[in-house]
């Protein structure tokens, strides 16, 4: 599909809607981690939106998976579903959502970087203009205090694993799963995972956990929110908005989402440094000239 496809109203309404979803995802990883530990998070995310999918799949999007392409779509659901969504609960025990969503944009940087290493991606010279910028502002986050005192925060880097699990997962999907319906992959990747996490969650105390406590049902809203909203559906608006116009409008929402999580960081009272400003323009300014 053309770059000049006509974008209309309704698309513009519908990047704001996706911005708002998946720039709300780490502020309600956040109070989800008020009631739950990171496991309960991430196997609660895991398993509400598998259970969400079941009906979508079976009822209307019936479009088979390849048996051959079975072990690449659990690979996905293992990279893109599975290792992310305990990361980055693990990491917001001690990381700032508004921080976490800021590295979230480096996402499309690992994108290309593992196209060119591993899949054969065509390389051009304002691409790694643009991982370089982008890096410099990672650095500026996770490397660097206000003070400009170095020191590792290795919560922070539990996000950059998370991003960098999402960018192999694009590549396999863009070069092994072309032929494959984006919601059968969806479903199906969820599939691999979800069921086990079902399973461990009925071994924990979870289920009992939340009907005695009144703070651990909030927290059980804000996971579900997480799962049906920022997971299922918001996986359905991404696809039909890259239907209805394009890719490269499809993917300004990366400029976007981090914006959002700022807004939210602050909104609930957290501390933004001069460096998290300072990272999140670089990043972005990187991801700008890369897809320029």
């Amino acid at each position: 599909m053309s770059s000049e496809t006509h974008v209309s109203p309704r698309d513009w309404w519908v990047l704001t809607l996706l911005t708002v979803i998946w720039g709300s995802s780490f502020i309600l990883i956040k109070k989800s981690l008020i009631g739950f530990d990171p496991v309960e998070v991430a196997v609660l995310r895991i398993s509400i939106s598998t259970i969400a999918f079941i009906p979508i799949y079976f009822l209307l999007f019936r479009y088979p998976v390849p048996r051959n392409k079975i072990g690449w779509v659990a690979l996905i659901g293992i990279l893109g579903n599975g290792l992310p969504a305990f990361a980055y609960a693990i990491a917001q025990t001690h990381v700032d959502s508004s921080v976490a969503g800021i590295l979230n944009s480096l996402t499309p940087i690992f994108t290309w970087l593992f196209g060119l290493f591993l899949f054969a991606v065509a390389f051009k010279p304002n691409q790694l203009v643009g991982v370089t910028i982008g890096f410099i502002g990672a650095v500026l986050i996770v490397g660097l205090d206000p003070n400009l005192q170095f020191r590792i925060d290795t919560f922070s880097l539990l996000i950059v694993f998370g991003t960098i699990c999402y960018g192999i997962a694009g590549n396999i999907v863009k070069s092994k799963l072309q032929d494959v319906h984006p919601i059968a992959l969806s479903a199906v990747a969820f599939f691999c995972m979800g069921f086990l996490a079902i399973g461990y969650s009925f071994t924990t105390d979870i289920y009992s956990t939340v009907i005695a406590s009144h703070q651990v049902r909030m927290s059980l809203l804000a996971v579900s929110a997480l799962a049906l909203v920022g997971t299922v559906f918001a996986n359905i608006f991404f696809f039909r908005l890259i239907q209805s116009t394009n890719a490269v409008f499809g993917s300004s929402v990366a400029y976007l989402i981090p914006i959002m999580a700022l807004i939210w960081g602050i909104l609930d009272g957290e501390r933004v440094a001069w460096t998290h400003l300072a990272g999140m323009a670089l990043i972005i300014s990187g991801v700008y000239v890369m897809r320029k």
